[in-house]
């Protein structure tokens, strides 16, 4: 599914009701889940430095990886077995890129009663659904307007908002230049079923230190 920065804007009032929670949900994954991430490193540093710290980064992040899935496979497809894996791993290691950030913010999002809420990718608008900016995020699909949570970079806005601060604010984070172009989309990547009420209560039960102390 492609969502651009057609979306429609909403009011001030509005923005900042969603917004600020999903603010609020961003800063408390990266709290709460402290993590080194090797393409954070490797976006902000262009020397060749630091190379090697860099490469045992993503080697232990690729390790990571490798033993969530292992443990994944005893799950049997179970969502809420997968995401205990996923975050009691994640804070072992403190070790993550955008991909686990933004899935650490899906389950975040869906035990603070966020539904409608499906990790996407950042694309360029190249006419090429292969391209793609090497970035994923948290799409929310809301009535009073879709937003997106970044955790890796840490802030939330409304679509249109977001596709701005990743052309100005965040441009050195992404490689532009290889596409020819600053138009940017988000594709979603997986449409999973929302979490009931007793889903939500369960995975907070497991993790208590999921759940913020306030309402949306």
């Amino acid at each position: 599914m492609q969502i651009d920065n057609q979306c429609h804007i909403q009011s001030f009032r509005a923005r900042n009701a969603n917004i600020r929670f999903a603010d609020d949900l961003a800063r408390h994954v990266n709290k709460n889940f402290p993590r080194l991430s090797s393409t954070k490193y490797e976006s902000l540093s262009r020397s060749d430095l630091y190379k090697d710290t860099i490469q045992k980064l993503m080697d232990k992040i690729q390790l990571m990886r490798e033993d969530m899935y292992i443990k994944f496979l005893s799950a049997y497809g179970d969502y809420i077995s997968k995401s205990v894996i996923m975050t009691k791993t994640i804070k072992k290691n403190k070790l993550g890129n955008c991909h686990e950030s933004a899935i650490l913010g899906e389950i975040v999002a869906k035990v603070n009663g966020i539904r409608n809420c499906f990790v996407a990718s950042l694309k360029p608008k190249t006419g090429n659904i292969k391209d793609s900016l090497d970035h994923a995020v948290l799409y929310v699909d809301s009535m009073k307007g879709a937003y997106v949570i970044d955790p890796w970079l840490g802030f939330a806005d409304y679509v249109p908002k977001a596709l701005e601060k990743y052309r100005s604010e965040y441009a050195h984070m992404f490689d532009f230049k290889k596409f020819n172009t600053e138009e940017m989309y988000f594709d979603i990547l997986t449409k999973k079923t929302p979490l009931n009420p007793e889903q939500s209560k369960r995975i907070e039960n497991l993790l208590p230190d999921l759940k913020l102390h306030k309402q949306m």
